[in-house]
């Protein structure tokens, strides 16, 4: 009992061990500092496309963090904080980063999971080093990636809620500390905007909430030359075309899509991305890989007139659009997919719409 007793004592106090004792603090890598200097690829705002209002929104931010004395002169005091929400994919940290790209500043972020500790006072520590750096900084855009994970809702005092409360504390103290000179803005991001504390959301902190929606036909568009534009393309890809498959696509689903393209094409030692590959990366993140299973010619012709009669429904039929993949290629677990399409580029649909969208989706059904 006393020699099990001593190594308990022995193991809190770090003895006998190479990581420490149980409450010793653990080493932490600290903020990431991205330095405006000359990268190979600069992320500035000809790197996105599709959200061009968003854009317009936080020129002013650079334009303030390039010419400060302009602001200083009117007294006036820009937005300290910005929230930027959205779905995942959306683009919000690469706008981040193209904002500091576009202002010539440093780039200094973290994730809010990093600020995330067990023992009480640790996670606020970890805010206090990322704003210290920043201030070393002078001028810098300060981002917090997924901020739902240190600004959540205020609870109880006690258990793991006591720290998380000190986490959110610090930073509301953090955000109310900038002098009236201060050259620091900070961007957030969050999927979830609707559980972050309302103390953190009021004017003089996060005063600004930006919304990134995915982007319409255009704004894929736009995406996809951005993508491409360094990649050697094939005269006969139409980049429009594959923006009009992709209704609801957010940005980085469409760079996923090009680049299991290139991917496939570089493994197969290729000189330039070809429709093909495009289609088969198109037909692989929607319907998911192939499957290599040897069906019989009943299950064949089964698959297929089953697919026939959605597609024949689809078109004909009040939906009035041909499907965005049509397959009998056993995927997942489907023997063959016929993926609905849209008319009209938006994933608002009326009772009639939706009506036909059923029309369709029961076209190859028999009893």
């Amino acid at each position: 009992m006393g020699a099990a007793l001593g190594w308990v004592l022995a193991a809190a106090q770090g003895g006998g061990g190479t990581r420490g004792g149980i409450w010793s603090r653990r080493q932490h890598p600290g903020p990431v500092v991205a330095t405006p200097g000359p990268p190979e690829e600069p992320i500035t705002f000809a790197s996105v496309g599709g959200i061009d209002e968003v854009r317009d929104e936080l020129v002013q931010i650079v334009d303030f963090l390039r010419h400060p004395e302009r602001y200083w002169r009117l007294r006036c005091q820009l937005p300290r904080g910005v929230l930027l929400g959205g779905q995942p994919g959306a683009g919000k940290t690469l706008l981040a980063r193209a904002v500091a790209g576009e202002a010539g500043v440093p780039f200094i972020h973290m994730a809010g999971s990093e600020f995330v500790e067990v023992y009480v006072g640790l996670g606020a520590s970890r805010v206090r080093q990322l704003f210290a750096k920043a201030r070393e900084a002078g001028s810098a855009i300060v981002f917090i990636d997924e901020v739902d994970a240190v600004g959540g809702r205020r609870q109880g005092a006690t258990g793991g809620t006591a720290e998380q409360n000190h986490r959110l504390n610090q930073l509301l103290t953090e955000l109310d500390g900038f002098t009236p000179r201060s050259r620091l803005v900070v961007l957030a991001a969050t999927n979830r905007v609707d559980v972050l504390d309302p103390a953190l959301l009021r004017p003089g902190r996060f005063d600004q909430q930006i919304t990134i929606h995915v982007p319409d036909r255009a704004g894929r568009l736009a995406i996809l030359r951005i993508q491409t534009s360094q990649m050697p393309l094939g005269s006969e890809v139409d980049l429009d075309r594959i923006a009009g498959q992709t209704n609801g696509w957010a940005g980085a689903h469409l760079k996923n899509l090009v680049n299991r393209a290139a991917l496939w094409l570089a493994r197969l030692d290729r000189a330039e991305i070809r429709t093909d590959a495009l289609e088969a990366s198109y037909q692989q993140v929607l319907l998911g890989p192939a499957r290599t299973v040897t069906l019989s010619l009943e299950d064949r012709e089964r698959a297929a007139y089953h697919e026939a009669g959605r597609a024949v429904a689809a078109v004909l039929g009040p939906l009035r659009a041909a499907p965005a993949a049509l397959t009998i290629t056993p995927r997942g677990r489907r023997t063959g997919t016929s993926a609905a399409g849209s008319a009209k580029d938006t994933s608002d649909f009326t009772a009639s719409e939706l009506r036909a969208r059923l029309v369709a989706a029961f076209g190859g059904w028999r009893p």
